[in-house]
């Protein structure tokens, strides 16, 4: 499996994180079918260590 992840960036209490990855599809491991993709990305609420 390989991934990535984008650097976060942060506005103000709202982080935004990218994570994207490739791994062999759990039923055709002999390479006979594309990698299967993943994309998460999304908005987060940032909370400290003090909240």
């Amino acid at each position: 499996m390989s991934a990535q992840r984008r650097a976060p960036s942060r506005v103000g209490d709202r982080l935004r994180l990218r994570w994207t990855g490739e791994c062999d599809d759990v039923n055709f491991y002999d390479g006979s079918k594309p990698p299967t993709r993943i994309e998460i990305e999304g908005d987060f609420r940032y909370r400290g260590p003090s909240d």
